[in-house]
């Protein structure tokens, strides 16, 4: 088993693969599921363009992720430089035991055991890291979406908008409409 206390560093510092892939599959919404909820109903309207606008989001979530792989590779790096087992290229070949404070070392080595276990488990954060990069990449409009078909798409986009503007117009509209009405009973109001 890892030691929990370079493990812990590595996950403080870099943050946990699995934790993000969660909360990126359970805030995910398609263009399909916003359109429906457009059409049944007007009131979730202010609430889907949100929702579509997170489909426009998946370059910066793309991108995201693309640094986080990067994090992630310099954080692999920095275990195996630091945690392996010094070993001899040749048979006239020494390691030095030079005396240094345990914060100088250059590489503070690990039981093979546990050197194997850390490096499975950076490999499997790797590998859904990279699963998530594919994930995010297919859901991007593709080669089978013509250019006729994206700008469809905009206009469509552009229309749930004009209405989800009109809805908030309209609201603004009522609510001053009440404010005034609330003023005029609070003025009408007289102390006994």
């Amino acid at each position: 088993m890892l030691k929990s206390r370079p493990r812990n560093r590595l996950l403080a510092r870099y943050g946990s693969v699995s934790s993000h892939l969660w909360a990126f599959v359970t805030s995910s919404k398609t263009y399909t599921d916003s359109k429906a909820a457009i059409a049944t109903s007007p009131l979730r309207a202010l609430a889907t363009v949100a929702a579509v606008a997170d489909m426009g989001d998946r370059l910066t979530q793309l991108q995201d992720a693309v640094d986080q792989l990067a994090q992630q590779f310099v954080a692999c790096l920095h275990f195996v430089h630091r945690r392996h087992d010094l070993e001899t290229l040749g048979p006239n070949d020494k390691i030095r035991d030079i005396k240094q404070e345990p914060h100088q070392k250059e590489v503070d080595p690990l039981p093979a055991d546990e050197f194997q276990a850390g490096l499975k488990e950076l490999s499997r954060d790797l590998i859904v890291k990279e699963q998530e990069i594919e994930y995010l990449i297919s859901s991007l409009p593709g080669l089978e979406n013509s250019e006729k078909d994206q700008e469809q798409n905009i206009k469509d986009l552009e229309e749930d908008l004009k209405t989800a503007e009109a809805l908030r117009q309209e609201a603004l509209r009522e609510k001053d409409d009440i404010l005034a009405q609330l003023d005029a009973v609070i003025r009408s109001i007289r102390r006994p």
